[in-house]
């Protein structure tokens, strides 16, 4: 049942498998889960819930009940059904997994390295451990601790795995770091090429792009973020590095202006758009600045859903 069609097919499936069965466990794990992804959040709880009362081995449903307070933002309560999971079931490797994204989130990056280590001693060929642990080395600095954890997820995963994808970028990343920009090109195109919807890949590719004045590739790949993500504001942002990059200065304007509408405090997005200024100067400016705020004040505010998560680049 756990991979079947869209979201409302998935729905029913798990709905009819609990019709034959109450005490279906995975069944009640798996569609806590989806519905976390449906945010329905009150419905997840319950199911996982379920799942653990009605389960001998709970570590899985556990595991899914901290992912669920996680995502709420209550990372104690994630904690505690976490630390319950390891100190039920220590031997199994998910649960030292998702107690290190806890501590990720919580910025503890010794903490997270060491609970990932763990996990990789029960689950050596796991390869989305093996990628978290990558991006806790980059965080680091430990780049070449980093790039072995990176190779060995990529051999181990299937082409079509997206786990394999975000390795590419995380090499990536590295690559760029040792000041090998054609290497990093080349991982990002990868990455990108394998999980098209990869954004932090495709926003990392334009920034070298950027970097090397390929301005035609830079607006061929800003055009896809925008098709993907055409509210976040770092892809504004970044659309107006390469619109200014390519002398395209109203433009550059009105992305940056839209950027910083919709996350004031976006860096970026502020130096661009004083770069602009200081080009057009201050005639100029104010004559674009009330076209751009005349469209800006029919765009609604967005919810903060539809800002981005930090991620590496």
């Amino acid at each position: 049942f756990a991979y079947l069609g869209q979201w409302a097919n998935e729905e029913e499936l798990y709905r009819a498998a609990l019709k034959l069965n109450d005490n279906n466990v995975i069944a009640h794990n798996n569609y806590g889960l989806l519905l976390l992804k449906m945010k329905k959040v009150e419905q997840a709880e319950s199911h996982l819930r379920k799942a653990i009362a009605y389960s001998h081995n709970t570590a899985t449903a556990l595991n899914s009940l901290a992912q669920l307070k996680l995502s709420q933002g209550k990372k104690e309560e994630a904690i505690y059904y976490s630390e319950k999971s390891i100190h039920l079931h220590p031997n199994v490797a998910d649960s030292y997994a998702m107690l290190a994204r806890i501590k990720i989130s919580q910025y503890k990056y010794t903490e997270a390295k060491q609970l990932l280590k763990k996990s990789l001693t029960l689950a050596p060929n796991d390869i989305n451990t093996l990628n978290t642990l990558g991006e806790i080395l980059i965080y680091t600095n430990r780049e070449d601790d980093a790039l072995k954890a990176l190779q060995h997820a990529i051999t181990l995963a299937f082409t079509k795995d997206p786990v394999k994808s975000f390795a590419l970028n995380n090499i990536g990343v590295i690559q760029l770091r040792k000041g090998k920009s054609p290497e990093a090109e080349n991982s990002f195109r990868e990455a990108t090429r394998l999980q098209p919807g990869l954004l932090v890949a495709r926003l990392n590719l334009i920034r070298v792009l950027l970097a090397k004045h390929d301005l035609d590739s830079a607006q061929t790949q800003i055009g896809a973020a925008l098709a993907l993500a055409p509210n976040q504001p770092v892809v504004l942002s970044l659309s107006g590095d390469v619109a200014l990059a390519r002398k395209q200065y109203a433009k550059a304007y009105v992305r940056y202006r839209r950027a910083l509408f919709l996350n004031p405090d976006l860096a970026d997005a502020h130096t661009g758009l004083a770069k602009v200024l200081r080009i057009f100067g201050n005639t100029d400016a104010a004559d674009i600045q009330e076209a751009a705020e005349s469209e800006l004040r029919l765009r609604p505010r967005p919810s903060p859903s539809m800002r981005p998560a930090n991620s590496i680049h």
